[in-house]
């Protein structure tokens, strides 16, 4: 619930803010800050079926380390906006370099949100309570989206600027990561010594035959309708 809540929040704190974040840091226009706005939701909806079918390959034991990546490319975002300066020039605009952070930050949520449902039942055994550990989860999902939309606002308001906005965004991607660390540790999930480059080189392994495996089930489909063509027009001489 820890996870939810804080991750969530460096999630969906940014998203109410994000068009007046773009205009007021960087000076695009109303039309080109909604634009930018929609990226990572464009990005999300794209990469879940993706997500999905990558969670289904590697397996259950993966379930947390990919949960700490996702939460991890959230930090990595908020990092790097905090190091970006504003544009100060009148009619200056900032470059690309403002908008490319979106796309790791719309990969990070596709996956957070892709992890969130096969979590639970790993975690809780009982099948009769998943209902109830579902409710609970979405209640405090909803109370931090709720508590720190909330806070940035004031804070957005009271400073005049969102430099401690993205503070605050960046501390709730720490504690979540933090309590995904100890939940990795708890559940001996695979990646809980992820930092050493054994376990890198073995995920990386791993990705690689996942991407060769979707490509080939790809080629294959594509083969197979040539076939069906050829047959069905085969036939059409006949």
């Amino acid at each position: 619930m820890v996870v939810n809540a804080f991750g969530y929040a460096s999630v969906h704190a940014f998203y109410p803010n994000m068009s007046k974040f773009f205009r007021t840091r960087f000076g695009y226009s109303n039309i080109d800050a909604g634009h930018i706005s929609a990226i990572p939701y464009l990005i999300a909806s794209l990469l879940v079926p993706f997500l999905g079918s990558l969670t289904g390959y590697l397996g259950e034991g993966y379930f947390e380390l990919m949960l700490f990546y996702a939460i991890a490319m959230i930090l990595v975002v908020h990092v790097c906006y905090l190091s970006l300066s504003d544009v100060a020039e009148d009619g200056a605009v900032g470059g690309y370099l403002t908008v490319l952070p979106l796309l790791p930050f719309g990969i990070g949520h596709a996956l957070f949100t892709t992890m969130q449902a096969p979590m639970v039942p790993k975690l809780v055994k009982n099948e009769n309570h998943l209902p109830r550990v579902f409710t609970y989860i979405k209640i405090t999902e909803s109370i931090g989206i709720t508590l720190f939309v909330y806070i940035a606002g004031y804070i957005r308001q009271t400073t005049g600027c969102f430099t401690m906005v993205s503070f605050m965004m960046l501390g709730c991607t720490m504690i979540a990561m933090t309590a995904i660390f100890f939940l990795m540790n708890e559940t001996k999930a695979i990646g809980a010594n992820f930092i050493s480059l054994a376990t890198l080189s073995e995920n990386l392994e791993l990705l690689k035959k996942f991407v060769q495996k979707l490509f080939k089930a790809q080629q294959n489909g594509a083969s197979e309708k040539v076939d069906a063509k050829k047959e069905e027009a085969q036939s059409d001489e006949d």
